[in-house]
């Protein structure tokens, strides 16, 4: 008998991660933009989020696809940079934390546990861990920590490459 035990840990649960500019991803007052130099090896694939000039949240959000992964430990993360804004939050099933975008170092965080890693170039792997109740992921454009609300000035706000859920409490 066979037994479906489930997809590996290594497995990435988010959808379309190589365009962030069409569904399922949905963009609150920022627009998705490739063709920035991402830090692995200078493709042009990494994306830019222009903001627009809305007073507001600026983000890019999904629900992961396949059924409830209610009660798992659920990891999501990406590699980001600074454009204009020096902050950013990653949000995962309810909680979130805030990431500096010029040391790299965690600030606010709520209901997950906040990963980095120092890419150089300026770029940082970011990422959030916890056990999920809903399937939500949001990345969020932030003006300083705590603070992902503010007036948009329609440029590059910050710079985002491979977006990733897995399951576990690791980037992978």
């Amino acid at each position: 008998m066979i037994r479906f035990l489930g997809p590996p840990k290594s497995f990435d649960l988010c959808v379309s991660r190589g365009d962030l500019s069409s569904s399922p991803w949905a963009a609150t007052n920022l627009t998705p933009t490739k063709g920035v130099a991402n830090p692995i090896d200078g493709g042009l694939d990494a994306w830019d989020f222009v903001d627009n000039s809305t007073n507001g949240l600026h983000q890019l959000a999904q629900t992961i696809p396949g059924g409830s992964l209610s009660g798992q430990n659920v990891c999501f993360s990406c590699y980001v940079k600074a454009g204009s804004k020096g902050f950013c939050a990653l949000g995962l099933s309810g909680g979130f934390a805030y990431f500096n975008l010029s040391t790299g170092a965690i600030g606010t965080v709520a209901s997950v546990t906040a990963i980095t890693q120092t890419i150089g170039g300026g770029w940082f792997r970011v990422g959030v861990y916890t056990s999920v109740s809903t399937n939500g992921i949001i990345i969020y454009c932030a003006n300083a920590d705590g603070s992902v609300s503010y007036a948009g000035a329609g440029d590059a706000a910050i710079k985002i490459y491979k977006p990733q859920v897995v399951l576990g409490t690791a980037i992978r």
